[in-house]
This record gives C-alpha cells, sequence and structure tokens, in this order.
C-alpha cells in the first residue's frame, strides 16, 4: 500500500502541491494563480511544482509566471521527475492543488493524482469533473472550490478545516484489483 510506504508529515495547509503533467490542460497556471492570491492574503502560503512539462513553450511560460515568486519552487519541468519523488513531495505537502480548466479531454476523468493524494491524506482544493468532487465530498478530503470564491475564504476555510478521510477502501487499486481479477474469471 501506498500510505505504508511514506511517512507522513504536515504541519499546516500553508504548502501547497501542484504535481504530474504541467500543462494548460493539468490546471498548473490556475495552481500557480491560486498559490499567489493565497500568498497575497497570507504570506505562509508557498507552492511546489512538481512535473513535466513536454513541451518547451509551457515551461518557458511556467518559469516566466514564477519568476519573482520565491515562494514557489519548480522540480522536474525539462527532466522527467521518478514517482518516488513525487509521491515523497505529497507525503511532506499539506495541500493538493487539482484545478483542471474546463477541456473536453478531461472532462470525464478522475486525475489519478486525486487517488495519491487521498491515499496518503493530503487534503485537496479542487475544481473538476462531478465526479471528481463527489469522490473527494464522500471521503471528507478537501475544500471544492465554487465559483465567486476569494483567496481570503479559501484561507479561512483551511484554517478551520478538519479532514477526516473517510474513504471507501473499494477506491484504492487494491481493492479493485481484487474485483477486476474476480470479473474475469470464467
Amino acid at each position: 500500500k501506498i500510505a505504508e510506504k511514506f511517512t507522513v508529515n504536515r504541519s499546516s495547509y500553508h504548502s501547497l502541491l501542484f504535481s504530474g503533467t504541467l500543462a494548460p490542460t493539468t490546471g498548473v497556471f490556475e495552481a500557480i494563480k491560486l498559490s499567489k492570491d493565497l500568498h497575497s492574503v497570507n504570506t505562509s502560503y508557498t507552492l511546489t511544482l512538481i512535473g513535466y512539462a513536454a513541451l518547451p513553450e509551457v515551461l518557458t511560460k511556467i518559469k516566466k509566471e514564477i519568476a519573482g515568486s520565491p515562494f514557489i519552487r519548480l522540480i522536474g519541468g525539462d527532466n522527467l521527475v521518478p514517482h518516488e519523488e513525487i509521491l515523497q513531495e505529497i507525503s511532506k505537502a499539506g495541500t493538493g492543488i487539482i484545478i483542471y480548466p474546463p477541456n473536453p479531454g478531461t472532462e470525464s476523468s478522475i486525475p489519478t493524482k486525486l487517488y495519491e493524494y487521498l491515499a496518503l491524506k493530503l487534503p485537496v482544493i479542487i475544481s473538476h469533473t462531478e465526479a471528481s468532487t463527489e469522490l473527494l465530498e464522500k471521503c471528507h478530503a478537501g475544500i471544492v472550490i465554487q465559483k465567486g470564491f476569494t483567496s481570503g475564504i479559501l484561507n479561512e476555510q483551511l484554517a478551520n478545516a478538519t479532514f477526516t478521510f473517510a474513504c471507501d477502501e473499494d477506491i484504492f487499486w487494491e481493492h479493485g484489483a481484487k474485483k477486476l481479477i474476480e470479473a474475469l474469471k470464467f
């Protein structure tokens, strides 16, 4: 199990994380904007971006967006990042960010990183599909961003939040694999 492999050390929700593919379709620019907005309300917010940007022009734009923001660090970018390193960052972060912009390619998906965040009990700030939102709410594991939210309100929500991570075990692969194997038996 993934959760047994890593020691989770969360001291606050202010250490934000965006992991995975660094692309406009995965919400990296939304994560950068959100972290800047939260940092303007409370300077203890930081952001770690960890992942790979396949398109050089996207990486150039990311670097331009984070220039002059020493509270944002980039791991990877033009290099692939080992999955173990991503999981280590998840285990150290305070809050994960999943804010996918509208896109036909992701409109019916649940990002793999949501399952990784849940497995390592990382609270999530999310704005994605209805299925992702329902999963997060079912697990009591984060905050769903609604239209019209402000960084001040989000800061207050995080300051007063209690996340229980009451996920059913069947959302994790170990349990799904058993069901799949049983279904494939003739």
